[in-house]
């Protein structure tokens, strides 16, 4: 009879058992106000913070590393398939894990320009602009369109690139007006109320959607860009160009950035219809009305971000085929307080 090879002991993700750090984030802001006409104030301010020993996941045991003219080699083509390096432990298969590791900076520009009640208004506009840039975000992401583990483990360097939450640009502009109708039960009380939201999209990462490392517990590596090539299409079909990307050769890593994809901006209009009734001194009726994205616009979802499979390049590469937020909703309600 033959002889069966039992797996090697492997570790699923977890949290690294020596882990003696506590993450921390220290914050710092400077904001100056100032009322520029009766009832509105202008703010403007600088919001920063500093997130020390986040944790993010990582191979605690990769394949060893080689280092050839310079460059990192994780495995090698073997028989025509990528076979990685013998790992640390030869006795032990992957053990990934969340580790107090990672580095996080945010700074941002926040305005604010806000309008007391009065004359039956009141409004609100803000814009922050912003950038957050780490070396491993996974454990706090937003979106789950990036790198799950630190690719390059003995560099992290090699991972550092925009927050998987990043957003540039976010508008909120908000305001309510009490209607100056007056006369009787059924003029009085009426209000309009509305929110604008608008930012741009968040990051992505592009990876090779094979595992040409050789390195199985990294999910999939990035490929190699194409320099010159214009990346960016916006089609929803193709919002990416995959022609941009090559894969790299066996057993290193590719020179494409971590989520350096930017997907689709988003926008929606809600609007809302008030009004109160007064039954009684202690009891009145509350009739809203409200529509939720009026315009019914449609807010495209990530692409699909693996360009390539073990037969060629991957078709769906860049298309983007579901939507976040909602369509077109409108609720009535009718409540009694007393």
């Amino acid at each position: 009879m033959g002889t069966v090879n039992p797996p090697l002991p492997t570790g699923p993700s977890g949290f690294a058992y020596n882990t003696d750090t506590t993450p921390y984030v220290m914050q710092y802001n400077l904001n100056v106000q100032r009322e520029i006409v009766g009832g509105t104030v202008l703010s403007v301010g600088y919001v920063g913070s500093h997130g020390v020993h986040q944790l993010t996941q990582i191979e605690q045991n990769p394949p060893q590393l080689v280092v050839i003219n310079g460059v990192d080699y994780l495995g090698s083509l073997v028989n025509g398939k990528i076979t990685g390096n013998p790992r640390i432990n030869p006795n032990l298969s992957v053990f990934t894990d969340f580790a107090p590791i990672a580095t996080t900076r945010y700074n941002s520009l926040q305005t604010t320009l806000n309008r007391r009640f009065a004359r039956n208004v009141q409004a609100q506009i803000a814009y922050t602009y912003s950038r957050c840039v780490d070396d491993g975000s996974f454990w706090a992401s937003y979106n789950t369109n990036t790198a799950a583990t630190v690719e390059n483990p003995y560099n992290m360097a090699y991972d550092k690139g925009v927050c998987s939450y990043d957003v540039t640009h976010t508008l909120r502009a908000s305001a309510l007006w009490a209607l100056p109708f007056h006369g009787n039960r059924f003029a009085n009380g009426w209000q309009i109320s509305g929110i604008v939201t608008a930012n741009t999209g968040l990051p992505y990462n592009i990876s090779d959607g094979i595992d040409q490392v050789g390195y199985t517990s990294s999910g999939t590596p990035r490929p190699n860009y194409i320099s010159g090539c214009q990346v960016q299409t916006g089609f929803v079909n193709e919002w990416f160009n995959p022609a941009c990307f090559a894969l790299q050769t066996p057993g290193t890593f590719g020179d494409t950035g971590r989520d350096t994809g930017r997907g689709p901006n988003f926008g929606t209009t809600d609007l809302a219809v008030l009004k109160d009734t007064k039954i009684t001194e202690s009891l009145r009726a509350q009739f809203r009305a409200e529509f939720f994205n009026i315009g019914n616009h449609q807010n495209l979802n990530l692409p699909a971000s693996a360009v390539f499979t073990s037969s060629g390049v991957n078709a769906a590469a860049g298309t983007i085929t579901s939507i976040v937020g909602t369509a077109r909703q409108i609720q009535f309600a009718l409540k009694l307080v007393f």
